[in-house]
Protein backbone atom coordinates (compact mmCIF):
# COMPACT_ATOMS: atom_id res chain seq x y z
CA UNK A 1 0.00 0.00 0.00
CA UNK A 2 1.12 3.00 -0.76
CA UNK A 3 2.31 5.56 1.90
CA UNK A 4 2.30 2.59 4.58
CA UNK A 5 5.54 1.14 5.77
CA UNK A 6 5.86 -1.71 8.29
CA UNK A 7 8.91 -1.22 10.63
CA UNK A 8 11.54 -4.17 10.13
CA UNK A 9 11.93 -5.54 14.07
CA UNK A 10 15.91 -5.42 15.00
CA UNK A 11 17.08 -8.37 17.05
CA UNK A 12 17.15 -6.62 20.83
CA UNK A 13 15.58 -3.57 19.97
CA UNK A 14 12.99 -3.07 22.78
CA UNK A 15 9.81 -1.30 21.87
CA UNK A 16 11.07 2.12 23.15
CA UNK A 17 13.56 1.57 20.81
CA UNK A 18 11.22 0.97 17.78
CA UNK A 19 9.29 3.78 18.78
CA UNK A 20 12.42 5.60 18.28
CA UNK A 21 13.09 4.52 15.21
CA UNK A 22 9.55 5.41 13.86
CA UNK A 23 9.69 8.71 15.02
CA UNK A 24 12.60 9.14 13.10
CA UNK A 25 11.40 7.95 9.94
CA UNK A 26 8.58 11.18 10.67
CA UNK A 27 5.59 9.11 10.36
CA UNK A 28 2.58 10.80 10.93
CA UNK A 29 0.27 8.27 12.61
CA UNK A 30 1.86 4.66 13.81
CA UNK A 31 -0.35 1.52 14.41
CA UNK A 32 1.46 -0.30 17.42
CA UNK A 33 0.09 -3.49 18.52
CA UNK A 34 -2.54 -4.17 21.38
CA UNK A 35 -2.11 -2.71 25.15
CA UNK A 36 -1.14 -5.29 27.76
CA UNK A 37 0.54 -3.80 30.74
CA UNK A 38 1.70 -0.92 32.82
CA UNK A 39 5.47 -0.93 30.93
CA UNK A 40 3.64 -0.93 27.27
CA UNK A 41 1.55 2.25 28.19
CA UNK A 42 4.35 4.14 29.83
CA UNK A 43 6.80 3.23 26.94
CA UNK A 44 3.82 5.14 24.41
CA UNK A 45 3.16 8.12 27.44
CA UNK A 46 7.18 8.69 27.02
CA UNK A 47 6.49 9.95 23.03
CA UNK A 48 2.83 10.75 23.57
CA UNK A 49 3.88 14.35 22.54
CA UNK A 50 5.67 13.01 19.50
CA UNK A 51 3.31 11.02 17.50
CA UNK A 52 -0.42 9.89 16.64
CA UNK A 53 -0.77 6.33 17.47
CA UNK A 54 -3.32 4.25 17.44
CA UNK A 55 -3.74 1.08 19.71
CA UNK A 56 -6.72 -1.76 20.67
CA UNK A 57 -7.26 -2.62 24.35
CA UNK A 58 -9.74 -5.07 25.40
CA UNK A 59 -12.56 -3.29 26.98
CA UNK A 60 -16.67 -3.63 26.62
CA UNK A 61 -16.78 0.21 25.77
CA UNK A 62 -14.92 2.90 25.08
CA UNK A 63 -15.39 4.87 28.56
CA UNK A 64 -14.42 1.36 30.28
CA UNK A 65 -11.18 1.69 27.48
CA UNK A 66 -10.43 5.28 29.16
CA UNK A 67 -10.44 3.60 32.64
CA UNK A 68 -8.53 0.73 32.27
CA UNK A 69 -6.00 2.99 29.68
CA UNK A 70 -5.76 5.02 32.57
CA UNK A 71 -5.08 2.69 35.58
CA UNK A 72 -2.33 1.33 33.42
CA UNK A 73 -0.68 4.60 33.11
CA UNK A 74 -0.94 4.66 36.78
CA UNK A 75 -1.78 8.52 36.69
CA UNK A 76 -5.52 9.89 35.38
CA UNK A 77 -4.19 12.98 34.38
CA UNK A 78 -1.78 12.36 32.04
CA UNK A 79 -3.50 9.04 30.79
CA UNK A 80 -6.52 11.42 29.59
CA UNK A 81 -4.46 14.07 28.46
CA UNK A 82 -2.51 11.69 26.21
CA UNK A 83 -5.75 10.74 24.13
CA UNK A 84 -7.22 12.01 21.19
CA UNK A 85 -10.26 9.64 21.08
CA UNK A 86 -11.38 6.46 22.35
CA UNK A 87 -13.87 4.13 19.47
CA UNK A 88 -15.54 1.30 21.13
CA UNK A 89 -16.97 -1.68 18.66
CA UNK A 90 -19.95 -4.45 18.22
CA UNK A 91 -20.62 -6.92 15.92
CA UNK A 92 -23.70 -7.71 15.29
CA UNK A 93 -25.41 -9.69 12.67
CA UNK A 94 -27.07 -8.08 9.18
CA UNK A 95 -30.13 -9.60 7.89
CA UNK A 96 -29.63 -11.44 4.24
CA UNK A 97 -30.50 -9.10 1.41
CA UNK A 98 -31.82 -11.53 -0.43
CA UNK A 99 -34.63 -12.69 1.84
CA UNK A 100 -35.12 -10.46 4.27
CA UNK A 101 -38.79 -9.50 5.08
CA UNK A 102 -40.20 -6.04 4.75
CA UNK A 103 -43.11 -5.06 7.30
CA UNK A 104 -44.68 -1.72 8.49
CA UNK A 105 -44.14 -0.78 11.92
CA UNK A 106 -46.19 0.52 14.68
CA UNK A 107 -45.51 4.85 14.55
CA UNK A 108 -45.18 4.50 18.81
CA UNK A 109 -42.65 2.04 17.88
CA UNK A 110 -40.75 4.58 15.73
CA UNK A 111 -41.08 7.30 17.94
CA UNK A 112 -39.94 4.72 21.04
CA UNK A 113 -36.86 3.02 19.17
CA UNK A 114 -35.97 6.96 18.17
CA UNK A 115 -35.93 5.80 14.54
CA UNK A 116 -36.38 8.56 12.20
CA UNK A 117 -39.79 9.64 11.14
CA UNK A 118 -39.84 9.09 7.79
CA UNK A 119 -39.29 5.99 7.99
CA UNK A 120 -41.73 3.45 6.22
CA UNK A 121 -40.91 0.25 6.17
CA UNK A 122 -38.31 -2.13 8.94
CA UNK A 123 -36.72 -5.82 7.73
CA UNK A 124 -36.43 -8.67 10.05
CA UNK A 125 -35.81 -12.54 8.96
CA UNK A 126 -38.64 -14.22 6.92
CA UNK A 127 -41.17 -15.61 9.34
CA UNK A 128 -43.41 -17.29 6.64
CA UNK A 129 -42.25 -20.89 6.34
CA UNK A 130 -45.35 -22.58 4.15
CA UNK A 131 -46.55 -21.51 1.13
CA UNK A 132 -50.37 -20.17 0.64
CA UNK A 133 -50.75 -24.33 -0.31
CA UNK A 134 -49.69 -25.45 2.52
CA UNK A 135 -46.42 -26.39 1.21
CA UNK A 136 -42.77 -25.85 2.64
CA UNK A 137 -40.97 -22.91 1.49
CA UNK A 138 -37.34 -23.85 0.63
CA UNK A 139 -34.26 -22.42 2.45
CA UNK A 140 -33.04 -19.36 1.58
CA UNK A 141 -29.98 -20.40 -0.27
CA UNK A 142 -27.59 -17.68 0.52
CA UNK A 143 -28.21 -17.82 3.84
CA UNK A 144 -29.40 -21.75 3.98
CA UNK A 145 -32.83 -19.87 5.89
CA UNK A 146 -31.28 -18.28 8.98
CA UNK A 147 -32.57 -14.64 7.89
CA UNK A 148 -28.92 -13.49 8.58
CA UNK A 149 -25.68 -13.21 6.50
CA UNK A 150 -22.81 -11.73 7.76
CA UNK A 151 -21.95 -9.16 10.22
CA UNK A 152 -21.26 -5.36 10.69
CA UNK A 153 -20.08 -2.94 13.26
CA UNK A 154 -21.45 -0.41 15.46
CA UNK A 155 -19.26 2.03 16.84
CA UNK A 156 -19.01 4.85 19.80
CA UNK A 157 -16.47 7.49 20.06
CA UNK A 158 -15.85 9.59 23.10
CA UNK A 159 -13.96 12.87 21.67
CA UNK A 160 -11.30 13.65 24.26
CA UNK A 161 -11.96 17.38 24.12
CA UNK A 162 -11.00 19.95 26.37
CA UNK A 163 -14.55 19.28 28.44
CA UNK A 164 -14.25 16.10 28.15
CA UNK A 165 -11.25 15.81 30.04
CA UNK A 166 -11.71 18.41 32.59
CA UNK A 167 -15.09 16.14 33.23
CA UNK A 168 -13.06 12.32 33.26
CA UNK A 169 -10.03 13.90 35.61
CA UNK A 170 -12.59 15.46 37.90
CA UNK A 171 -13.29 11.83 38.74
CA UNK A 172 -17.07 11.87 36.97
CA UNK A 173 -18.50 7.98 36.92
CA UNK A 174 -19.12 6.07 33.65
CA UNK A 175 -22.70 7.12 33.44
CA UNK A 176 -22.11 10.75 33.68
CA UNK A 177 -19.53 10.99 31.21
CA UNK A 178 -22.21 8.56 28.98
CA UNK A 179 -24.83 11.67 29.47
CA UNK A 180 -21.98 14.11 28.22
CA UNK A 181 -21.26 12.66 25.71
CA UNK A 182 -24.69 12.16 24.37
CA UNK A 183 -25.32 16.05 25.08
CA UNK A 184 -22.50 16.59 22.78
CA UNK A 185 -23.65 14.47 20.27
CA UNK A 186 -21.09 11.95 19.90
CA UNK A 187 -21.78 8.75 17.73
CA UNK A 188 -23.03 6.18 20.21
CA UNK A 189 -23.99 2.87 20.07
CA UNK A 190 -27.60 3.72 19.95
CA UNK A 191 -27.18 6.15 17.54
CA UNK A 192 -25.24 3.68 15.38
CA UNK A 193 -27.52 0.45 16.11
CA UNK A 194 -30.67 2.72 15.30
CA UNK A 195 -29.10 4.20 11.84
CA UNK A 196 -28.40 0.20 10.67
CA UNK A 197 -32.02 -0.60 11.30
CA UNK A 198 -33.56 2.36 9.57
CA UNK A 199 -31.08 1.70 6.83
CA UNK A 200 -32.55 -1.83 6.58
CA UNK A 201 -29.22 -3.71 7.33
CA UNK A 202 -30.17 -5.07 11.39
CA UNK A 203 -33.60 -6.17 12.87
CA UNK A 204 -34.91 -4.98 15.24
CA UNK A 205 -34.26 -8.04 17.50
CA UNK A 206 -30.97 -8.75 16.45
CA UNK A 207 -29.98 -4.59 17.72
CA UNK A 208 -31.63 -5.99 21.12
CA UNK A 209 -29.99 -9.09 21.14
CA UNK A 210 -26.26 -6.96 20.54
CA UNK A 211 -27.11 -4.72 24.04
CA UNK A 212 -28.13 -7.46 26.11
CA UNK A 213 -24.55 -9.35 25.14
Amino acid sequence: LSHIATLEKKEGDTFDDELRRIIRMEADIIYIYPITDEQYVASILNVADEITMIAELSAKDAISGIVKYCKLAGNLEKGVNSLKAVVGHKLIRTLCDQCKEAFRPNPKLIEKMGLPKSTKMLYRPPRQTVDEDGNEIEPCEKCDGLGYYGRTLMLEMIEMTDEMKKLIISGAEPAKIKAFAKKQDMPSFQKDGIRLVAEGKVSMDELQRAFKS
